[in-house]
């Protein structure tokens, strides 16, 4: 995942395992477990996402966990977005 800081800091690369999302007021933030123990991020600096493979995993395994999460974040955004 990439995400941008508050103000003109630069855009980070973090490897995340999506847990959920959580709200405070009108923003929301997806919860993940990173390798700094667990974190939010606020969902308006996200910049991009990408499914990365688990090492061992066939062409058909990694095809369908990316079908998996992505059936999942679209859940996820559509509670968000309604």
């Amino acid at each position: 995942m990439r995400n941008r800081r508050g103000g003109r800091a630069p855009i980070v690369y973090r490897v995340v395992s999506p847990l959920g999302m959580a709200s405070k007021g009108d923003v929301w933030y997806p919860v993940a477990d990173t390798d700094a123990g667990l974190r939010t991020f606020r969902v308006d600096r996200v910049t991009a996402v990408e499914i990365a493979a688990h090492a061992g995993d066939t062409t058909e395994q990694a095809a369908a966990r990316c079908v998996a999460i992505g059936h999942r974040l679209v859940a996820l955004l559509t509670g968000f977005i309604r």
